[in-house]
């Protein structure tokens, strides 16, 4: 077949798949990828937030206070702790697909001495859940996380969500 045959060929098969909604439909499949992949990185710019002071953390916690569904978990974490950056990272993907029922503040415990004395902190990472501001729950480390205890790199996603879901339930 010659170039102009294969050219026809290809032309009319285009013509084919644009009568029948085969293009549209993969158009469309596209575009809702793409609309996805924003929302989860506009979730991760608006909801996942890494405080390098306990005065930064304290402003925000006090300029949301007044938002009745204001709804936080700060995680205390050494950043130097296999296990702190590992949960971090589960945390980042965990929120990039939430529904924005919450946010998730990370700060290291080294530099936020009042809240680790005022909350009791002793062993990292710890998560302190807000509900509409009020504190409803505490984990600490990784107990109940992981697939294989010896092994911080086996977090299960599910069990996760699960803790998450338990501090936020979804309105119905």
């Amino acid at each position: 077949m010659s170039d102009a045959e294969n050219d026809e060929l290809f032309e009319q098969l285009e013509a084919e798949l644009e009568q029948d909604g085969t293009f549209d439909y993969y158009r469309q499949k596209q575009i809702s990828q793409f609309q996805d992949k924003i929302q989860q990185r506009q979730n991760l710019s608006k909801r996942f937030t890494m405080f390098s002071t306990e005065k930064e953390l304290l402003d925000t916690i006090s300029e949301n206070k007044h938002n009745i569904s204001y709804n936080y978990i700060v995680v205390f974490i050494n950043e130097t702790f296999k296990t702190c950056q590992v949960l971090v990272e589960k945390l980042k993907d965990l929120v990039q697909s939430s529904d924005g029922r919450y946010s998730v503040y990370v700060i290291q415990a080294t530099k936020s001495p009042f809240l680790v004395s005022k909350l009791d902190v002793r062993i990292l990472p710890t998560m302190v859940a807000y509900l509409n501001g009020k504190n409803v729950g505490q984990h600490v480390g990784l107990q109940g996380l992981l697939a294989d205890p010896t092994d911080v790199y086996t977090i299960q996603n599910f069990r996760l969500h699960q803790l998450i879901d338990s501090y936020f339930p979804k309105k119905y």
